[in-house]
């Protein structure tokens, strides 16, 4: 078997990783860190709803099982996400979805000017589509979710009242 060569890959550079980690983290008092990460939990779930819906739609023409299966556990992810949103409300005190997405716009901000990217990359990339527009969308798949949990649990209801009682 060859030998791997890494000869030709760069160095991480560790020095301005730690330089802009410093520069986001550094400033947050104890209760603002608590809040960024479960911010960080938010936006990887984002990113895992992001990855389902793009499986969803490439295996829509192939694969229409496979398809489904991606759209559901898209809807499970944004289920997760929006109770992490409302966490990190919650952690930073905030009253309503208004003042927690304007908090969380400013988490992100605080994040673009440090370096210490956060969020995905799309999440900022169309002024037209901003925060208050991808909490609605996730809320729009969590209560999908919702409901088809609630239609499978009548299902098994029903073919459990179908067989004729317990055993």
């Amino acid at each position: 078997m060859k030998q791997l060569d890494f000869s030709g890959i760069d160095v991480v550079r560790t020095a301005e990783r730690e330089r802009r980690h410093d520069a986001f983290w550094g400033p947050l008092n104890e209760p603002r860190r608590t809040a960024a990460r479960v911010a960080c939990d938010f936006f990887a779930f984002v990113g895992e709803v992001d990855w389902q819906l793009a499986q969803h739609s490439r295996l829509a023409a192939s694969d229409a099982e496979k398809a489904t299966e991606a759209f559901i556990r898209a809807q499970m992810f944004s289920k997760v996400a929006v109770e992490k949103f409302r966490l990190f409300g919650r952690i930073t005190g905030c009253g309503d979805d208004a003042e927690a997405i304007e908090r969380l716009e400013r988490l992100v901000a605080h994040s673009r000017n440090t370096g210490w990217q956060i969020c995905p990359g799309w999440w900022t990339k169309d002024p037209a589509k901003n925060t208050a527009y991808f909490i609605g969308q996730l809320k729009v798949h969590a209560g999908q979710y919702v409901r088809y949990l609630a239609m499978r649990r009548e299902a098994a209801e029903a073919k459990g009242r179908g067989k004729g009682g317990a055993r």
